[in-house]
C-alpha cells in the first residue's frame, strides 16, 4: 500500500497483526473505509475466502483512491487489515479500540458458495443481526436498460 501512496500503520488497534493504510486528498470530504480480512483457518487454510477478501479490499481501496484523485474529490480512504475473524472477534476489538470512529462508511466483500453473480442469504456467523430496508427507484441499467 505504501507503493500506492498510502501511509501504513502496523500493529494497529490493539492487534499485533492488524494494520491501517490511509490516503488523503485535499481537505474535508468523506472517509471511506474498506476491510481486508486476511486470516486462515488452522488446518484448513483459506476455506472461506479471506485471501479473496484481503485482495479485493486492497483493489477497492486503490480504485477509490484513483477515482478520487482523477476527479479531484477531497476525502480519505482507509484500508484496514483485519485479522482474527474466525471466532477471534478481530473487527470487534478494532471497533472497541476506535478503528472505525472516523469513517463515514466501511465496505467489504465476502465470497460465498453458489452460482456466479448470485447473492446468498445463507447462514453467517455475524456478531449482530442488522436488517436494512432500501426505498426508492431502482437505478441499475441492467434492470431496465430501455427506460
Amino acid at each position: 500500500m505504501e507503493k500506492h501512496g498510502f501511509k501504513v500503520t502496523r500493529h494497529y488497534g490493539g492487534l499485533e497483526t492488524a494494520w491501517r493504510a490511509d490516503w488523503t486528498f485535499g481537505h474535508g470530504g468523506r472517509v471511506i473505509g474498506v476491510n481486508s480480512e486476511m486470516d486462515a483457518l488452522p488446518g484448513i487454510g483459506h476455506a472461506c475466502g479471506h485471501n479473496l477478501i484481503g485482495m479485493s479490499g486492497i483493489g477497492v481501496a486503490i480504485a477509490i483512491k484513483a477515482a478520487m484523485d482523477a476527479h479531484k474529490i477531497p476525502g480519505k480512504v482507509v484500508l484496514l487489515g483485519t485479522p482474527a475473524e474466525e471466532a477471534g472477534g478481530g473487527k470487534i476489538i478494532l471497533l472497541k479500540n476506535g478503528a472505525y470512529k472516523d469513517m463515514d462508511v466501511c465496505l467489504m466483500s465476502h465470497p460465498g458458495p453458489g452460482p456466479a453473480q448470485i447473492s446468498t442469504d445463507g447462514p453467517l456467523t455475524a456478531a449482530q443481526l442488522i436488517l436494512v430496508e432500501f426505498k426508492g427507484r431502482t437505478a441499475h441499467a441492467a434492470a431496465a436498460p430501455c427506460s
